[in-house]
């Protein structure tokens, strides 16, 4: 059985980039585009019900597929502007599919969370051990700088951009991408009890 695109880029990132963006050109088809987004809704969802029922329960599984939305919106939203500056010759689609093949890592660690919530004995002593010993953290750092590594190979081959401009488009969307959804949670209040323990005064 062959491995899915997100499978490839996250195990070799730049090799499966270079074949991806070669071999497959229904990349610039809307379907393609619209197919991973259900898969990382599809795994969003699995996360979420099994980790908060520990089983399948349909609204637990749709509900944060519409929630959450908002995220991997706001990452196309990036991603035309990343194309509008660095890519004006690729249809969207393409560029957009492309850089969702590199979601495998947050894919994984969100299985992973999920299935120690289902087969450990007692999910809340799991989790007390995996961050008390760092193992949490480490995963979640480690998938975080996976991603960056993706997301430069997805500039670099994906979109065949020099090194530098691969390296200036990586700063531009991790900018654009964390001062928008700083700024959503900043404007919805929820910023900072983060940092102050209570929500804006009035």
């Amino acid at each position: 059985m062959p491995w899915s695109d997100e499978a490839r880029v996250l195990s070799h990132p730049f090799a499966a980039y270079a074949e991806i963006a070669k071999r497959d050109a229904r990349l610039e088809e809307p379907h393609v585009l619209r197919a991973r987004l259900a898969r990382l809704a599809v795994v969003v969802g699995t996360f979420v019900t099994l980790t908060a029922a520990g089983r399948m329960v349909p609204f637990h599984f749709l509900s944060p597929s519409l929630a959450f939305a908002w995220i991997p919106l706001v990452q196309l939203l990036v991603v035309a502007l990343i194309a509008r500056i660095f890519a004006r010759e690729m249809r969207f689609c393409r560029v957009a599919s492309l850089y969702l093949a590199g979601h495998g890592g947050w894919m994984v660690l969100l299985l992973v969370v999920a299935a120690g919530c289902i087969f450990a004995p007692d999910p809340a002593a799991l989790a007390r051990l995996a961050f008390g010993s760092g193992i949490l953290p480490a995963l979640i750092l480690a998938t975080f700088v996976s991603g960056v590594l993706s997301t430069y190979a997805w500039l670099r081959v994906g979109l065949g951009l020099s090194r530098g401009r691969s390296a200036l488009g990586l700063l531009v969307f991790y900018v654009a991408l964390t001062s928008i959804i700083a700024g959503f949670y900043l404007v919805t209040g929820q910023l900072a009890p983060l940092f102050w323990g209570r929500g804006p005064t009035t």
